[in-house]
């Protein structure tokens, strides 16, 4: 039988709506996209690749991104030898990288760094330390992240925090009780994740830590995007509209603050698990005024 090697959350759901759906949407994405864009390939990650190459949704996009699969790679490449792949969400390991390195028909990857909590390859600043110090070993290895991006002709996207942080959903990455810098138990500020946005001290450490990493890359010209928040609809209580006004000014305020440091003015933004479902943040979207959003 075929080997799946990603995580299975939940269990099959017969009241879920039809999986074969995924595929017709992103013909549709891929077409509205194409009517304004003829001069950039369109990609989407596959979360799922055995299911996925079970529905036109590879062959919708131009650019077809695997996560969590390297175990894939080959085989897929056998029996699909004109799709174009890269790992859109790889394991942050020595072996993802050689997957990709040792194989001309994978052409790139994205791999988590920096301040990602219970999953990252590079923590830098961790309830370990707490705020405001950061383990100098990791900020040299991320060092070596962008010289080796830069030898290798790989761009970064700078990714300045995750919904890890912010979360209480422990069965969903949520590390806000164990190992978030902002709790107070971890020598924070907060004891609810979404006072954040509003708690001026909790501004000032994530400002901090905006200003220290880009102090050690912003000379790279292969850094081509700001993150200010991986996955930002994970954070708690982003359902409810006062929640999401409070992000989305804070938001505001973190694009000025970048900006207004960074010479080469690169777009800040911020990505959501669940892209295809936007309208469910209405109010954060509408507001956050950020240069891309971006769907996982």
């Amino acid at each position: 039988g075929t080997t799946i090697n990603q995580p299975m959350f939940g269990g099959y759901k017969p009241d879920a709506p039809n999986a074969m759906r995924i595929g017709e949407i992103a013909k549709r994405l891929t077409a509205r996209v194409k009517e304004v864009d003829t001069s950039r390939p369109v990609t989407g990650a596959l979360a799922g690749v055995v299911m996925s190459n079970q529905t036109a949704y590879p062959g919708a996009v131009d650019v077809v991104g695997y996560n969590y699969t390297e175990n894939r790679y080959d085989e897929d490449h056998a029996t699909y030898p004109d799709r174009i792949i890269y790992g859109s969400e790889t394991h942050s390991s020595y072996e993802a990288w050689k997957a990709v390195r040792d194989r001309e028909h994978i052409f790139g990857q994205v791999i988590w760094t920096g301040t990602d909590y219970g999953y990252s390859s590079l923590t830098i600043e961790n309830w370990t330390y707490g705020p405001n110090l950061y383990n100098l070993d990791m900020a040299e290895a991320f060092d070596r992240v962008t010289r080796v991006a830069k030898e290798e002709g790989v761009k970064l996207e700078i990714c300045f925090d995750s919904f890890s942080a912010l979360s209480t959903n422990e069965s969903a990455y949520g590390q806000f009780n164990q190992m978030s810098i902002y709790n107070t138990v971890n020598g924070g500020y907060i004891t609810v994740p979404s006072d954040f946005w509003q708690n001026e001290s909790c501004r000032r450490d994530y400002m901090n830590r905006v200003r220290y990493l880009m102090a050690r890359c912003m000379w790279d010209p292969n850094v081509v995007l700001w993150e200010l928040f991986n996955e930002i609809n994970g954070c708690d209580d982003m359902n409810e509209k006062s929640v999401q006004k409070d992000a989305a000014d804070w938001c505001s305020d973190m694009r000025d603050y970048i900006l207004s440091i960074d010479p080469y003015d690169r777009l800040v933004g911020v990505s959501f698990h669940n892209g295809d479902k936007l309208d469910s943040w209405k109010t954060l979207v509408e507001n956050c005024h950020l240069d891309y959003l971006q769907g996982h």
